[in-house]
């Protein structure tokens, strides 16, 4: 079977995530995750798995809830599966819910923290990624690249003055919720965009090491495919397709993102 749909988004994984892909294929796991290639949502659920999951047997993963069976669909092309366990078709669609507290701090402040840092800059990063890269006309692109740019420099702003991660040495909530979309920005953006911002070229800047860090992280690096994948899969958002997702949609419309 080829690896691209007839419209040229692909439908199976490449690099390192085929790899952790072909690692988690036992169907009596405790949890069944529906996860499309190409989506950052599928992969901010999956580096958690991956996350909650280093060095740890499979067997124990199994007795704490957090094994997983990978199981790769079309959500263009909605499956009897997936609708059956969730009505709307959407990517990651996991049938038991393992232990996402895991990633949060005990303490109640430090809790509330993480929480409202990574709402703040989810909610501002990830639709200023697509409306820049769903800009057609160029005065919008200058102007939404921009955009881009100012939210990109908000994040790095409130990270831990020595990291490399957001709150500070660990991987935490806040870098697994935006590390999927700092993953496609450099390929896609340049690829569609020219995008190449000094926040990200100049190695002195604390954004630089974080992503450097982000990039490297094991439970990153083994959720994410080549760089191909990503710009092939994205050439539809690029040339802003009609009815192409839910995502595209709401970025046209103004609205908030499902």
């Amino acid at each position: 079977m080829s690896s691209k749909s007839a419209t040229g988004y692909h439908l199976q994984c490449s690099g390192q995530a085929a790899t952790t892909a072909d690692a988690h294929t036992k169907q009596d796991a405790t949890i069944t995750a529906y996860f499309a290639c190409f989506c950052p949502f599928v992969q901010r659920a999956w580096i958690a798995l991956e996350f909650l999951g280093q060095g740890i047997a499979q067997e124990e993963a199994k007795e704490m809830g957090i094994d997983y069976w990978y199981v790769e669909v079309d959500p263009y092309k909605k499956p009897k599966e997936l609708l059956e366990v969730g009505p709307k078709g959407l990517v990651p669609l996991p049938t038991s819910t393992g232990k996402p507290n895991a990633l949060l701090p005990s303490d109640p402040y430090k809790r509330a923290r993480y929480l409202l840092a990574g709402q703040k800059h989810a909610d501002a990063l990830t639709p200023a990624f697509y409306r820049y890269l769903q800009a057609q006309d160029a005065e919008k692109q200058v102007q939404y690249g921009r955009e881009y740019v100012e939210a990109l420099e908000a994040f790095e702003k409130e990270m831990h003055p020595s990291g490399p991660f957001f709150f500070g040495d660990e991987l935490g909530w806040v870098d697994i919720l935006i590390a999927p979309w700092a993953i496609r920005f450099e390929p896609v953006l340049k690829h569609y965009r020219g995008f190449n911002p000094s926040l990200l070229s100049d190695k002195q800047r604390r954004f630089s090491k974080w992503y450097e860090a982000i990039k490297n992280h094991p439970a990153v690096a083994a959720t994410t495919s080549t760089e191909e994948l990503y710009t092939d899969s994205y050439h539809r958002y690029a040339n802003n397709i009609p009815n192409l997702s839910q995502v595209a949609d709401a970025i046209n419309s103004g609205k908030a993102l499902p």
